[in-house]
C-alpha cells in the first residue's frame, strides 16, 4: 500500500502484525442528561445534533453523533462518535468503530468529499472503536494506534470471534476480519500537508493504558475518544482513575475549544474539567470510605456525588465505585508498575508449580502500621501476618519448625538465607546475601526507585559540570557531551533518556550486548570500557543493587583529570578505590552517597534509614509490597524479582 506524502513526527513501528494482550469489550451504562445548572457551564453545539447526524464542526473537519441514547433505551448501541478531517487530497478518519458502522461512516464521509480515505485511528482497543478496522483497511486506510492499543487487542481476536456467535450475535463482525492498528507510535505522531494538521498524542493511561487523543490545533478541536466522554459513559473496567485525572489536566493544558467526545454530544473545554471533577471526587468519596473501613456494599451505599446527577441524570453507577475502591485496597493490580516502571513478572512460585501449596504465614516488620496492615489482610484474607522487630528476629522466626513462616517482606540485610520461599526487600538500596544455589525469590524496589535514583544522579552531573566550568564565562549546557554509564539499571535507563533529550550522547557500558535500551546512543561489552572513557565528559558508575563482582575494573582509575566522576547509589559499595585515585590525580567526584555514609546507613539499617523517603517512591514501593503480597497468596507470578546475576 502506498501512502500519501505528508509530515510524519513520531517515535513509530510500521507493523503488519503484532503481540498484543488484555482482551476487551467495551460495556456501558447509557443514563444521562444534561444540564445547563452545572459549572463550568457547557457549550454544547446549538442547535443539539440528532443521532446519526453529520455536521461540519470547522473548515474540513466533521463530527457523526453516534446511535446511542443516554436516556432511550429504545434506540440501538450505534457503536462510537466519529470525526474525519479532508485534508489537501485525503481524509483522516476518527475511531474505526463497529464493522457495520464503519460502512455507514464511510457512506456519510463520500457525502462531504470525493477524496480518498488515507487513514483512521483507534483511539483505544474496544470493539466500538476498533473492530471496523478491517472496513477501513479495504478502503486503502492505514491504521494508526498507539503501541499500547495495539498490544492490548490480543485478547480480542478471540473476542471478536465470539462476538460473531451466540444469540446476540453481530452479523457485521461475522462478516469482517480482525485487524490491529499497523502504524503505531509511542508519544506522538502528526499528519501536517500544510491545510490540515492533526497530531496524535498519548495522555497516558486513561479509560485504558492504551489511550491516544486526536488534537487539531487550527481549529483548537480536540477527539477524545472515551478518554472523556459527555454523560454516563465511563466504563472503568481497563482504567486507572489516578493517571486518568492526569490524563485529562494534560488534555486541559492544551486549552482546547472544542471536544468531541468518544460518547455524548460536542461540548466545550468544560467537559473535560467536568470528567476530572467527577473522577477526582469519586476517588476522595472512596478513599474516605476506605479510611472508615466500610465494605464495599457499604461505600455504594454511602457514595454521592449530587452534581454527577445534575449533567448525567443518574447517579454514580457501583461499577466506578467498585473499580476505585479495588484499585485503592489493591485488590487488582496498580497498572503504573508495569506501564510506568516496566516491572514485569519473574520467576517465582506459583500455583502452575506442582508442588504448590497456599502459603499461610507472612512475616513483617513490628512497625507497620495498624492502617497497612488491614490492606495486606484486604489482598490475602487467608495469610497470618506475624511482626518481628529485627532482621535476626526475622531470619530466627523463619525457621521455625512448629509455625514455618513462607515469606519474609520488608527487611534489608539479612544475613542468612531464612528458610521461606520468598523475601522481598522494601528498601532500594539494600544488599541481600544468599546463596546462589538456593531457591528463594528475592524481589525488591529498584525498578521503582529509579525516578529519585535519576534525579539524583543528573543533578549531580550538571553540578559537576557547573564545577568544572565555574571559571569559564561560556554558558554551561549538557548538549553534546559524551557521557559513558556503567553498568545497567532502571536507574540508569532512566538517567539516559533524560540526558539524550538534553542533547547529551550517552554510552551504556556493561557485561550484557546487543540492541542500545532507549535514551542510549549505543551499547558496549565491558571490554570496549578503556575506548569510551577516553574521551568522556562524564562516567556515571551505576551499578545495580547486589551485584556479585563489579562492573568496575581496575583499569577505570585511568580516566583522564578533567573526566567527571559520578557514583550513584549503591555503586558506592563498589567504587572505592575508583574514587580515591581520581580524586588523587585531581579529578573531581560526585557522589550521592558517599563511601562513609553507605557504611552509616548501613549501621542505621534497623533503625529504618531509607535514602529514598520521597512521597512518590514511598507510595509505590508500598503498592508494589502490597501487589506482591496479593499475587504470593494467590499463586501468581511475582513482580521486580531480582537476578541473583546482575542484582536487579
Amino acid at each position: 500500500m502506498k501512502y500519501p506524502s505528508c509530515h510524519l513526527t513520531a517515535s513509530i513501528a510500521f507493523r503488519r502484525t503484532l503481540p498484543m494482550r488484555f482482551l476487551a469489550l467495551v460495556l456501558f451504562s447509557f443514563c444521562a442528561t444534561f444540564s445547563q445548572a452545572v459549572d463550568p457551564a457547557p457549550t454544547s453545539l446549538k442547535p443539539a445534533m440528532k443521532y446519526s447526524e453529520v455536521r461540519e464542526v470547522a473548515p474540513g473537519v466533521f463530527f457523526r453523533f453516534s446511535q446511542i441514547s443516554a436516556t432511550d433505551p429504545l434506540l440501538p448501541f450505534g457503536g462510537s462518535n466519529n470525526a474525519w478531517i479532508v485534508f489537501k487530497d485525503y481524509v483522516v478518519v476518527i475511531d474505526a468503530n463497529f464493522p457495520k458502522e464503519a460502512r455507514d461512516v464511510i457512506a456519510e464521509i463520500k457525502k462531504t468529499t470525493k477524496k480518498p480515505i488515507r487513514y483512521v485511528f483507534d483511539t483505544h482497543h474496544h470493539g466500538d472503536h476498533a473492530w471496523g478496522n478491517a472496513v477501513w483497511a479495504a478502503e486503502g486506510a492505514a491504521v494508526i494506534g498507539h503501541r499500547f492499543c495495539a498490544e492490548q487487542m490480543k485478547g480480542d481476536a478471540k473476542e471478536f470471534a465470539n462476538a460473531a456467535k451466540g444469540p446476540n450475535a453481530r452479523k457485521d463482525v461475522a462478516e469482517s476480519t480482525f485487524r490491529v492498528p499497523d502504524l503505531l507510535f509511542d508519544d506522538k505522531l502528526v499528519l501536517d500537508d500544510g491545510t490540515q494538521r492533526v497530531e496524535f498524542l498519548f495522555m497516558g493511561h486513561a479509560h485504558t493504558s492504551g489511550d491516544a487523543v486526536a488534537w487539531i490545533p487550527k481549529h483548537g478541536i480536540l477527539c477524545t475518544g472515551d478518554a472523556c466522554v459527555n454523560g454516563a459513559f465511563n466504563f472503568m473496567g481497563h482504567s486507572d482513575s489516578g493517571s486518568w485525572v492526569r490524563a485529562l489536566e494534560r488534555m486541559e493544558a492544551l486549552a482546547p475549544k472544542m471536544i468531541c467526545p468518544g460518547h455524548g454530544p460536542v461540548d466545550g473545554p468544560g467537559l473535560v474539567q467536568r470528567q476530572k471533577r467527577y473522577f477526582i471526587e469519586l476517588r476522595d468519596a472512596v478513599r474516605k470510605a476506605v479510611r472508615e473501613n466500610k465494605t464495599l456494599d457499604d461505600a455504594k451505599t454511602a457514595i454521592d456525588i449530587p452534581w454527577y446527577k445534575e449533567w448525567t441524570g443518574v447517579a454514580v453507577k457501583a461499577d466506578n465505585i467498585a473499580h476505585v475502591y479495588a484499585e485503592l485496597t489493591g485488590t487488582i493490580a496498580p497498572w503504573d508498575l508495569r506501564e510506568g516502571f516496566g516491572l514485569v513478572e519473574g520467576a517465582s512460585p506459583s500455583k502452575d508449580d506442582k508442588d504448590w501449596k497456599a502459603p499461610k504465614r507472612i512475616l513483617v516488620p513490628s512497625s507497620l502500621p495498624p492502617a497497612k496492615l488491614r490492606e495486606l489482610k484486604r489482598v490475602a484474607p487467608e495469610i497470618e501476618f506475624i511482626a518481628a522487630r529485627t532482621a535476626t528476629e526475622a531470619v530466627e522466626m523463619s525457621r521455625s519448625k512448629e509455625f514455618p513462616i513462607d515469606a519474609v517482606i520488608g527487611f534489608v540485610g539479612l544475613p542468612e538465607k531464612p528458610d521461606c520461599k520468598w523475601i522481598h526487600l522494601a528498601d532500594a538500596s539494600g544488599t541481600l546475601h544468599l546463596s546462589e544455589g538456593g531457591k528463594i525469590t528475592v524481589t525488591g524496589t529498584e525498578g521503582i526507585a529509579a525516578p529519585e535514583r535519576s534525579e539524583s544522579g543528573l543533578g549531580l552531573i550538571m553540578a559537576g559540570i557547573g564545577k568544572v566550568h565555574a571559571q569559564k564565562p561560556a554558558r554551561i549546557t549538557m548538549s553534546g557531551k559524551k557521557i559513558v554509564i556503567v553498568g545497567n539499571s532502571p536507574t540508569s535507563e532512566v538517567l539516559a533518556r533524560r540526558l539524550s533529550t538534553m542533547g547529551s550522547r550517552v554510552v551504556l557500558v556493561e557485561e550484557k550486548t546487543g540492541p542500545a535500551p532507549k535514551g542510549f546512543a549505543k551499547r558496549v561489552a565491558i571490554d570496549s570500557l578503556i575506548d569510551e572513557v577516553a574521551d568522556a565528559d562524564v562516567v556515571v558508575a551505576c551499578s545495580p543493587i547486589g551485584s556479585r563482582g563489579t562492573l568496575i575494573p581496575q583499569t577505570l582509575p585511568e580516566l583522564k583529570k578533567e573526566t567527571i566522576l559520578v557514583v550513584l547509589g549503591p555503586a558506592a559499595h563498589q567504587a572505592g578505590d575508583l574514587v580515591t585515585a581520581h580524586e588523587k590525580q585531581g579529578g573531581m567526584v560526585v557522589a550521592n552517597w558517599p563511601a562513609r555514609q553507605i557504611l552509616a546507613l548501613e549501621a542505621d539499617r534497623e533503625k529504618g534509614a531509607n535514602p529514598f523517603l520521597t512521597t512518590g517512591y514511598l507510595d509505590r514501593a508500598w503498592r508494589l509490597q502490597r501487589e506482591n503480597v496479593r499475587r504470593f497468596a494467590a499463586g501468581e507470578k511475582l513482580l521486580a524479582v531480582i537476578d541473583p546475576r546482575v542484582g536487579y
